[in-house]
């Protein structure tokens, strides 16, 4: 028999094929080989590549209880990710929970709940976990309440204005310059008046022009040096150039009536917002312009369009938007924007050291949306992002974020994208809808926090009444359930986990990791809210690196023999020797055992001292596939029993036709009540090494007389790390130490 070091032999999902038979008392035989001696196990390791985590699922129900939602349960986002695997699946609706213990593997840090409704949309919710953690409850993906994470609080400017009775009135076409005369600083052109002209100010202070009438400037540049130029209701700014530009300046303002209109005409009207405090005020449905750059101050309570770009270029800007405001382009660096109803970029928008914060029911929406560094984007109930090309997250500390409680925030986009190392950060009530999710992979990884959820392009959940300032919302119609759902239901779950045994018990053995390489998969069948009532185990024995005889079997810890209604096994093999069996049962055990084999070399059709599929330079044989169809008497309760940790695989290393038999089970599993090798109390560990191992997925085994630490770089490290470092170990290994043939 081939000897190999226990820790090795569980971690690998590989059985040690034995060289010799050693005496199963001998402490001699346990001695640690000097290959191993720069191994010191950690006291109290567990060698667990997963961890289990208690789920009790609620659904938004819009079916009053009539109809039952699908849940699902994967280790990856399956929008993003095709070959998610599906680790949990039942029903709920309005006062009747899914619940389920499952097993997961110890490096995922998110799983992901998908909620089917009745009428077939989808949609896909995170739940973090953690290795300390195994209990998570998500009750209700809505709340009743209404909580706003969008910071919507400014200090309101001066909106309206009223003519002073004493101002000086401006006519004529001649330049006007407009000094204080007798301490009057108010000018005004009157209503049914029209000034043709350009205004010259000087840098005087506190100068007031009204515009009741039309001013038709027919200057292509004009500084308003400290001018508030107010536009009264019927008033008219009108430029006579084709394209001119206006700066607004010092403590300069534009503010624009009601009823005002400022180039209604729709020229080429530059404005460059620069120094102190100046501001731009619009309360009108007609203020066109082309750019407005170096803004400090934009405030429009009307209707604002911009042919060109709206920028800016310092610290401490303001946009504030309670009407229509529409942009070619945005280019924003350290401004706040707050966003009261809609808010539109036909173009590109690109945000630095930016918070753009949205309020409830309205609208943000640009065709692409870049975001460099330091940008929050908060979005208050029903609010929507709208990206229709792409959302383009380049640099660091970016955050996208729905409210904190109440109906969610949507932001819906065609794709998004995430450069090197800026991971940005999802949060809140938030829907994400889109048709092109890239993986959050490193160096292009995103976090996701709870309460976030992810749709598929059309499927949105997320119901908003269309309004003025949402063009159109998002509304869900009252959609019939296309596929009611109801028990029974079959489920197959995704993932596949390997076992693998050191046969050489109590020896360490050679630590190759091959004796005995088996893979477990399951479905099932609720009969009821999470009652399993058919449990079907599909196992595939595919490698037997030992030079001794084998037999396996596996206990269904916790399920008394008594429960089993029936056993329906396919593939096994028996020379009668070492298991009594009963309709598919081992005789005289508590619980129930279902015998795999009492001769693992006979399945493959070889004689005992014949490894199979460990070597290179042999033929591969084709992996055998074992199956257990298993049906209950009383139901097993998914919610209290994790179907995987249920399993206890083990091997029979010795002691095959007599009442000395030997049992290596995985640590933490206890032996059956005829294992007999209990003098040491350890007959399936010795000291803090073990002699099987499990993975959450099917991996590749070492080939014969490799170490297991040879062929994966990182085990090593897992283990000196007490399981801290590299828990997902096994994803990594030399090509050429593994064994490739398999088919």
């Amino acid at each position: 028999m081939k000897t190999s070091f226990a820790y090795f032999a569980l971690l690998v999902l590989t059985l040690l094929t034995a060289c010799s038979e050693q005496d199963y008392y001998d402490p001699s035989s346990q001695k640690i080989p000097e290959e191993l001696s720069d191994l010191t196990v950690p006291t109290g390791f567990d060698w667990t590549t997963s961890s289990q985590i208690a789920l009790n699922l609620d659904v938004d129900d819009q079916y009053n209880g009539a109809y039952y939602y699908k849940v699902q349960i994967f280790d990856s986002n399956p929008i993003i990710t095709p070959g998610a695997s599906l680790l949990a699946e039942g029903l709920a609706k309005k006062n009747e929970l899914f619940k389920a213990k499952i097993t997961y593997a110890k490096s995922d840090s998110i799983l992901y709940v998908q909620e089917t409704d009745p009428s077939g949309n989808r949609s896909i919710k995170a739940i973090t976990v953690s290795s300390n953690s195994i209990q998570a409850k998500v009750v209700g993906l809505k709340s009743d309440m209404e909580t706003k994470s969008a910071n919507l609080s400014y200090t309101v400017p001066t909106k309206t204005y009223a003519t002073p009775s004493n101002a000086i009135i401006i006519s004529g076409s001649s330049p006007f310059y407009t000094r204080p005369q007798n301490g009057i600083s108010s000018f005004v052109i009157p209503a049914g008046q029209t000034f043709e002209g350009a205004l010259d100010n000087g840098w005087y202070s506190d100068v007031f022009v009204y515009v009741e009438g039309t001013w038709k400037n027919t200057a292509s540049s004009t500084s308003l040096n400290n001018i508030k130029l107010i536009i009264q209701n019927g008033g008219k700014y009108m430029p006579a150039q084709e394209t001119s530009s206006i700066t607004v300046n010092g403590t300069s303002k534009i503010v624009v009536a009601t009823t005002g209109q400022f180039n209604p005409e729709k020229k080429t009207v530059n404005i460059e917002m620069n120094n102190e405090s100046p501001q731009v005020i619009n309360n009108s449905l007609t203020f066109n312009i082309n750019n407005i750059s170096n803004i400090k101050d934009l405030f429009n309570y009307g209707t604002m369009s911009a042919s060109g770009t709206l920028s800016t270029n310092t610290s401490g800007v303001q946009i504030i938007n309670e009407g229509s405001l529409t942009t070619q382009a945005l280019a924003i660096n350290g401004a706040n924007i707050i966003n009261t109803c809609k808010f539109v970029v036909n173009g590109t928008a690109s945000l630095a050291d930016a918070t753009v914060n949205v309020a409830a029911d309205k609208l943000f929406k640009c065709s692409i949306l870049k975001l460099e560094y330091n940008n929050t984007i908060a979005l208050d109930s029903r609010a929507i992002l709208d990206v229709t090309n792409e959302l383009q997250f380049n640099n660091n500390n970016v955050f996208v974020k729905g409210p904190e409680s109440g109906d969610k925030a949507l932001l819906r986009l065609e794709k998004f994208s995430v450069n090197n190392w800026s991971k940005p950060t999802f949060s809140g009530y938030l829907q994400i809808e889109s048709s092109d999710y890239p993986e959050s992979k490193d160096p292009t990884s995103y976090y996701i926090l709870s309460n976030v959820e992810f749709v598929r392009k059309g499927e949105s959940t997320v119901n908003i009444p269309s309004t003025d300032c949402n063009a159109g919302g998002n509304v869900i119609g009252n959609n019939e359930p296309t596929t009611p759902r109801t028990y029974p239901m079959d489920v197959t779950l995704g993932d596949t986990y390997s076992y693998a045994f050191e046969d050489n018990y109590p020896g360490i053995g050679d630590y190759d990791m091959n004796d005995f390489v088996l893979d477990v998969k399951l479905a099932y069948t609720l009969s009821a809210a999470n009652k399993v009532s058919k449990l079907d185990i599909k196992t595939k024995v595919r490698a037997i690196g030992a030079s001794k005889r084998l037999a396996a079997a596996i206990q269904l810890d916790g399920v008394l023999k008594g429960n089993i209604k029936s056993v329906t096994a396919t593939g096994t093999l028996f020379k009668g020797d070492v298991f009594s069996v009963t309709n598919g049962i081992e005789n005289n055990q508590n619980y129930a055992v279902l015998p795999i084999t009492d001769d693992a070399h006979a399945l493959f059709g070889v004689e005992t001292s014949q490894v199979v599929n460990t070597r290179a330079d042999k033929s591969y044989l084709p992996a055998k596939d074992i199956v257990f169809s298993v049906t209950f008497n009383n139901p097993v309760d998914i919610s209290t029993v994790a179907l995987f940790d249920m399993l206890n695989v083990f091997i029979i290393n010795g002691g095959y036709n007599t009442s000395n038999r030997k049992e290596v089970h995985l640590r933490g599993y206890n032996p059956t009540e005829k294992a007999t090798d209990l003098s040491s109390g350890k007959n399936y560990s010795s000291s803090d090494f073990v002699y099987a191992i499990r993975t959450p997925k099917s991996v590749k085994y070492p080939l014969e007389w490799t170490k297991i630490s040879d062929s994966y770089p990182q085990f090593k490290t897992w283990v000196l790390s007490n399981g801290q470092s590299n828990p997902d170990w096994y994803n990594t290994y030399q090509t050429n130490k593994v064994y490739l043939l398999e088919k």
